[in-house]
C-alpha cells in the first residue's frame, strides 16, 4: 500500500473522530429527544463522515526534504543521510505492517458478514409458516406489507430480513404469550419491512467492514440503529395503542442474543432509554426542531472545516515522462539501458533546419568560394587509407603540427610540384566524407582523381574552442565507457524515483568535462552526476579535427 494512501486513511480517520466527537455532544446540548429528528440527524452525520473526502480539496504532498526534516525532528536524530535512511527504512516496515493489518481486518470482518448472510439464508426455510387469516393478515393489510411469517424453534429474537422477498422469523416461544403481545411484536417487525430497514442495516454493516478499526464510525452506526428502533417504537405505540404491552415485549427479549447481521428486537443496553421515550411521550414543536437543526448544522460545518484544515488529505502527484532526449538513459533498479535518440519533427512534418556552421578559427585560410555543403562530422577515429605519396618526407607528420603546417603553407613555392594529392590518399572520415570548410583538405571527389590540397593554420587541438550542441547534422557520439549510477540508499528507502536531465559537455578527447542538472530530483541528482562524469565517448570530428560538443542526457530512476 502506498504511503500517501496510508497517510490519507489516517487523516480521514482523524477527521471522522473529530466530527463524531462534536456531533455526539450536540443532541445533548440542544436537548433534542424526538426519535424522528435524532434518526435524521445521525444518518446525516454518518453520511457527512463518509462523503468528507469528496467534499474537500486535497493538498500536494510535502517535499522529500521536508519529510526528512520532519522525521529527523520527530525521532531526535541528526540530519545525516545514513541516520535518516535508517529511520525511513523503519518507517517503511511499519507502513507495511499497518497495510497488512488493515487489509486483514477488512477480510476478516467481510468473511464474518458473508457467513452471517449464509446463516440467514438457511433460516429462511426453517420452522413452519404462520396460519393464514386472523389478526396477522389484518395487520399486514393495514401496513401494506406482503412478508412471509414463520415460527422457528430455538430462535431467541424476532428477525426480519430480505428486500424483494422479506421474511419475518418469530421465536416459537412467542406462541406461549398472550395474543396482544404477539400482535405488538409482529407490528414492530412488519414496520421494518414497510420501511425497508434491512437494506439500510446491511449497508451499515458494509460501513463497519471498511471502518472496522474506527470506534467513532462504530459509535455513529450504533446511534443510527438505536434511533431507527426508537422511531419504530413510537409508530408501534401509535398503531396498537398498547404502550404497556409493548414495554413487556421489549423486556421479554432484552436478554436474548440477537441474530448476526440483523436488527435486534430489543437489547439490554438500550432498554432503559427506549422505555423512557415510550413512557414520557415527548412532543417537540416543528419550529424548535427547525431552529435546533439549523444551529447543529452550523456547528457541524464549522467543526468539519476545522477537521479538514487540521488533517488535510494528500493527492498523489502525477508523474509525467518528458519526451525522449539524445543520450537518454533509463535506470530500472540495478540495470540500465540506453535508448537511441528520437528523431524530432516540426508540426508540418519536416525536420528542423540545421544550425549554422561555426565560424572559422582565427588565422585560418578559408576554402575556395566554390565549395558548398554543410560540414560532415564523424563520430569515429580517423583512419589512413594508404601511405601519403605527396613527394616530401614528413609532410603527413607536419600537417598535424600547427607550427610546421604554418611554415609549410607560407612556403607554397617550394611545394609547386606537389600541388595535387590523390583523393584516395587523404584522411577519410569513417562515417562521411569531409566537405570543404576551414581546415578541410578538399571537396569530395571521385576516387582516383587528383584535386588541389588546401591546408589551414587552425590548431588540431581545439583547446578553448566553443562547444557545439548536438542536433541537426551534429550527431550523437558513440559511448565507449558506460558507468551505471548507484541508486542512493536514502532515495530507495523513501521510494523516490523519477527523471534527472543533465546537460553534459564532452571534450575533444571524448571525456565528459562538465555536467550540470537541468531537471532536478534532489535525492537523485548527485548519483546521476557521479555516473555521467565517468562516461567516455568517441571524439566528435569537425572537418577532421576533434571538437567539444554539448548534449542532453536523461537518467530515469525507477524502482522495481
Amino acid at each position: 500500500m502506498e504511503p500517501i494512501l496510508l497517510a490519507n486513511i489516517a487523516a480521514h480517520s482523524a477527521q471522522v473522530a473529530l466530527i463524531v466527537g462534536v456531533g455526539s455532544l450536540l443532541p445533548w446540548l440542544f436537548r433534542v429527544d424526538a426519535p424522528s429528528f435524532r434518526y435524521v440527524y445521525w444518518r446525516a452525520l454518518l453520511a457527512l463522515c463518509l462523503l468528507l473526502p469528496l467534499l474537500q480539496g486535497w493538498q500536494a504532498p510535502p517535499a522529500v526534504e521536508s519529510m526528512i526534516t520532519s522525521i529527523s525532528s520527530a525521532t531526535g536524530m541528526s540530519g545525516s543521510a545514513d541516520v535518516v535512511s535508517t529511520s525511513l527504512f523503519a518507517w517503511t516496515n511499519w507502513l507495511f505492517i499497518a497495510s497488512a493489518v488493515l487489509a486483514g481486518g477488512v477480510l476478516m470482518r467481510g468473511t464474518w458478514v458473508a457467513l452471517s448472510l449464509l446463516h440467514l439464508r438457511r433460516l429462511r426455510s426453517a420452522g413452519r409458516t404462520a396460519a393464514v387469516g386472523g389478526d396477522l393478515d389484518d395487520l399486514q393489510r393495514a401496513l401494506g406489507t406482503r412478508a412471509e411469517i414463520r415460527f422457528v424453534a430455538g430462535l431467541r429474537q424476532p428477525v426480519t430480513f430480505g428486500i424483494r422477498w422479506p421474511v419475518v422469523l418469530l421465536p416459537d416461544s412467542l406462541l406461549e404469550h398472550p395474543g396482544q403481545l404477539q400482535r405488538v411484536v409482529l407490528c414492530h417487525e412488519l414496520l421494518h419491512v414497510q420501511r425497508n430497514d434491512w437494506a439500510w442495516a446491511f449497508g451499515e454493516e458494509l460501513v463497519r467492514v471498511l471502518f472496522w478499526f474506527h470506534p467513532a464510525v462504530w459509535w455513529a452506526v450504533s446511534r443510527v440503529q438505536l434511533a431507527r428502533e426508537e422511531v419504530v417504537d413510537a409508530q408501534v405505540v401509535r398503531i396498537t395503542g398498547s404502550r404497556r404491552t409493548y414495554i413487556e415485549a421489549l423486556m421479554a427479549f432484552a436478554e436474548a442474543a440477537p441474530v448476526a447481521s440483523a436488527a435486534a428486537f430489543s437489547r439490554r443496553r438500550h432498554l432503559f432509554r427506549r422505555i423512557l421515550l415510550i413512557s414520557k411521550q415527548t412532543v417537540v414543536s416543528s419550529r424548535r426542531q427547525l431552529l435546533s437543526g439549523a444551529a447543529m448544522a452550523v456547528v457541524l460545518l464549522a467543526g468539519s472545516r476545522y477537521a479538514v484544515e487540521a488533517f488535510p488529505l494528500l493527492r498523489v502527484p502525477a508523474v509525467t515522462e518528458p519526451p525522449d532526449e539524445p543520450g537518454r538513459v533509463e535506470h530500472r533498479g540495478p540495470m540500465m539501458a540506453t535508448r537511441p535518440p528520437a528523431q524530432r519533427f516540426t508540426d508540418a512534418g519536416a525536420p528542423p533546419p540545421p544550425p549554422p556552421p561555426p565560424p572559422p578559427p582565427p588565422g585560418s585560410r578559408v576554402a575556395p568560394s566554390g565549395a558548398t555543403g554543410p560540414p560532415r562530422v564523424a563520430t569515429g577515429p580517423p583512419r589512413v587509407v594508404d601511405t601519403p605519396r605527396i613527394g616530401l618526407e614528413g609532410v603527413d607528420e607536419m600537417t598535424r603540427r600547427p607550427q610546421q603546417r604554418s611554415a609549410l603553407t607560407s612556403g607554397s613555392s617550394q611545394l609547386g610540384s606537389i600541388a595535387t594529392v590523390p583523393a584516395r590518399d587523404q584522411i577519410v572520415n569513417p562515417v562521411s566524407a569531409p566537405s570543404q570548410e576551414p581546415g578541410d583538405l578538399s571537396d569530395a571527389a571521385p576516387l582516383g582523381q587528383d584535386q588541389p590540397a588546401h591546408f589551414s593554420d587552425a590548431a588540431s587541438d581545439p583547446a578553448g574552442a566553443r562547444p557545439i550542441r548536438v542536433g541537426g547534422n551534429i550527431r550523437q557520439p558513440i559511448k565507449t565507457r558506460d558507468v551505471k549510477p548507484v541508486y542512493p540508499p536514502l532515495a530507495a528507502s523513501a521510494k523516490v524515483s523519477g527523471i534527472v536531465i543533465l546537460e553534459v559537455t564532452i571534450g575533444g578527447d571524448g571525456r565528459v568535462v562538465d555536467a550540470r542538472v537541468i531537471r532536478s530530483i534532489p535525492l537523485l541528482d548527485q548519483a546521476a552526476l557521479d555516473a555521467v562524469r565517468q562516461w567516455e565517448f568517441v571524439p566528435t570530428l569537425l572537418n577532421g579535427v576533434p571538437a567539444p560538443i554539448i548534449m542532453s542526457v536523461t537518467v530515469n530512476f525507477t524502482l522495481n
